[in-house]
């Protein structure tokens, strides 16, 4: 998995939990978020309620690892990315 932190001008910073591979969690500003990936596919559409959280998300072949841009865990000026391969499992 290829996550890719995005500045976030924000005093709130999101925290983020993996309930389970290729799902995500986030509280954020009060609210809370929840996103599947775990349907095979290449490109997916960023359900509008969890735009704000989840800016992108893919895959370059189907069995490959998934990639997802989402705004920075705090205060950051560039864009971070961490891959942690085939690891299905992130902590945070």
């Amino acid at each position: 998995m290829i996550v890719t932190f995005s500045p976030c001008n924000t005093k709130q910073p999101a925290k983020w939990t993996q309930p389970a591979p290729d799902q995500f969690r986030c509280e954020w500003r009060g609210q809370n978020y929840e996103v599947d990936f775990s349907d095979p596919g290449i490109e997916y559409e960023i359900p509008e309620e969890v735009a704000d959280v989840v800016h992108k998300a893919w895959r370059e072949t189907e069995d490959g690892p998934l990639h997802v841009q989402v705004p920075s865990l705090g205060r950051l000026s560039e864009e971070v990315t961490i891959d942690f391969g085939e690891q299905v499992e992130l902590s945070w």
